[in-house]
């Protein structure tokens, strides 16, 4: 196995041949870019790496108003991270994360630029790539309150 670092909107700095890998996982990269060039070279740079065949799965933070809450608590949830969004850039907030030695909590900083689309302005966006959608759902999130966990294929 092989990892690469490397600015995913500078594709070329990567120097991945065009379709090499019939896997690419985004968890959490999307959403984290607010400039539509940069989200461009992204997808376009996912495309390319891809065999036929190949499939791209995206799980990404969703547009709180494209959850209907299921529940009093959950629609609580949703207001207090609505709130929390609604905070200035580099506000911390507490999050979770695994270490060697088990669950810990840290607070983090709000990144200053994201981009929460539905999970319809996702399916839109990577569709308009050559993607086909296998798969989308809206989830319960792990990294974020709710998430978009989309399946695309390139064909």
């Amino acid at each position: 196995m092989r990892f690469l670092v490397g600015d995913v909107t500078n594709a070329a700095s990567l120097h991945i041949p065009a379709e090499h890998y019939d896997l690419a996982i985004d968890i959490g990269c999307l959403h984290m870019m607010a400039d539509n060039e940069d989200r461009s070279n992204y997808l376009t740079f996912v495309y390319k790496i891809l065999r036929h065949g190949g499939r791209f799965l995206v799980q990404d933070g969703l547009d709180l108003n494209d959850i209907a809450p299921k529940s009093g608590e959950e629609l609580n949830q949703i207001k207090e991270t609505s709130e929390l969004m609604n905070k200035p850039s580099g506000f911390p907030i507490l999050r979770k994360i695994l270490t060697a030695t088990g669950e810990e909590e840290i607070m983090v900083p709000l990144c200053p630029s994201c981009k929460f689309p539905s999970l319809d302005d996702y399916i839109k966006e990577i569709t308009s790539f050559g993607f086909r959608i296998s798969s989308a759902e809206r989830e319960k999130g792990v990294n974020y309150t709710y998430e978009a966990i989309i399946l695309a294929v390139k064909p």
